[in-house]
């Protein structure tokens, strides 16, 4: 009797430690230090080499790093969402407010763009 598998129809691409902590701007210690526990190249942990790489990546794990990336920094975006997402949205005008204090991005310069922009999560 043929067994018959099991397929689901959209497969999440697995991202490594390494390209979660990219999709949510961890420091280069971080990311240096996953590539070495994960035994791939460190230079390759400064993240993808061309925006179409850049893409792939949030599309393969931006919903789940933006998700937790809220929890950590409500009304803020983590510096990827920046480059890939926020030019796709309607009155977007280019404006990068990635001004971070000690390596935390700065709610004051973003709320206001991401409330203009429709994007801002309820109740912040």
């Amino acid at each position: 009797m043929p067994v018959r598998q099991r397929t689901t129809r959209h497969q999440r691409p697995i991202l490594s430690k390494v390209q979660r902590a990219l999709l949510r701007d961890r420091a280069i210690r971080e990311l240096l230090d996953l590539a070495r526990d994960e035994g791939s190249n460190p230079f390759v942990a400064f993240g993808p080499a061309t925006e179409a790489e850049l893409r792939r990546l949030w599309e393969a794990g931006g919903a789940e790093a933006l998700r937790l990336w809220i929890q950590s920094h409500p009304g803020t975006r983590p510096s990827i969402w920046w480059r890939v997402v926020a030019p796709t949205i309607a009155g977007y005008t280019g404006e990068v407010p990635w001004r971070a204090t000690r390596g935390n991005p700065d709610p004051a310069r973003q709320r206001p763009i991401l409330a203009r922009l429709g994007v801002l999560e309820a109740g912040k």
